[in-house]
């Protein structure tokens, strides 16, 4: 269905952006910084993005436990409780990341509306991979831009955080 160097890219992608982060030590930008309820409520977002990404493109990786499987069909079959699995996630992420700027707000939400768009509309599957692929794009570089470690983390690094 989708060829595997796509999912390869997107982890690629995602992957990167959190080395670049952990590298770094310090957020790029001091735009925000999550506190743990906004953290929690982002990151189940993004994990239930991916489990419906699972369920669409991989099925065969869903574990066969309880309800999964069934759930997984009734979200490949785009119906209401596909929306629901969508549109819920996607809002998570962007009501945990609402202090962010307004462009770089507006950027997510724009692809994730754009995610959802194209795929509960008629569109090409081209254009909705590449929807996809604009989206963790932009999650990774607001996480990247914007994420801050623990309190003691940076310290431990080495040294007076004000002066590197």
């Amino acid at each position: 269905m989708v060829d595997w160097w796509f999912w390869a890219l997107l982890i690629g992608i995602a992957i990167t952006g959190l080395a670049v982060r952990l590298r770094l030590r310090h957020p790029l930008a001091a735009w925000v910084r999550l506190d743990a309820g906004e953290a929690m409520v982002g990151s189940l977002g993004v994990i239930a993005l991916v489990a419906h990404c699972l369920s669409m493109f991989l099925p065969s990786l869903v574990p066969a436990v309880g309800p999964l499987p069934s759930a997984a069909q009734a979200i490949r079959e785009l119906g209401p409780i596909s929306q629901v699995a969508y549109w819920i996630p996607a809002a998570m992420v962007i009501v945990a990341l609402r202090r962010l700027p307004w462009p770089a707000l507006a950027l997510l939400t724009a692809s994730l509306l754009g995610v959802g768009v194209t795929m509960f509309w008629s569109f090409p599957l081209a254009v909705h991979l590449a929807a996809i692929a604009a989206s963790v794009a932009i999650l990774a570089g607001v996480v990247t831009m914007t994420v801050s470690p623990p309190e003691g983390a940076s310290r431990s690094a080495g040294g007076d955080p004000s002066t590197r």
